[in-house]
């Protein structure tokens, strides 16, 4: 599910690089790009830490998950306030292409995710071999 929100966010944030850097120039393209990237940081960083905890099976796996959730979204908006406030420290950083930069590679993350997700093969939810001619009628029947 990585592989997939990677590669869509990241083609999202190419993509925003390009029209950005058309309408506004290259100063706007280095501030989608860098603040797109930190965004994408933030995102590997958690998912990664999600698929660790995943693998307890106990209640502090499923506590962990929660709260690596919470803290994914503190840390994203705690990026997001950073590359704002530097915007009127340094002249090259454009505050909309940080809220551009950021919020294409998360919508792109979200996108490559949900799916991969949509075409997992989930086997609780398969249909049970047929063994006999009752399990062909009772198929039959539905």
């Amino acid at each position: 599910m990585m592989r997939g929100g990677i590669l869509v966010s990241h083609g999202a944030l190419l993509l925003a690089a390009v029209v950005g850097t058309v309408v506004a120039g290259t100063d706007t393209m280095l501030t989608i790009v860098l603040a797109g990237l930190t965004v994408s940081v933030l995102l590997i960083a958690g998912q990664y830490l999600q698929m660790v905890l995943l693998r307890r099976a106990d209640l502090l796996g499923m506590a962990g998950t929660l709260a690596g959730f919470g803290m994914r979204v503190a840390a994203l908006g705690l990026a997001l306030a950073v590359w704002l406030s530097a915007a009127g420290r340094y002249p090259v950083i454009r505050p909309w292409g940080v809220v551009v930069g950021a919020t294409t590679v998360t919508l792109g993350w979200l996108v490559g995710v949900l799916s991969t997700y949509r075409r997992l093969r989930i086997p609780v939810f398969d249909e049970p071999p047929a063994t006999g001619p009752d399990d062909d009628v009772r198929r039959e029947r539905r």
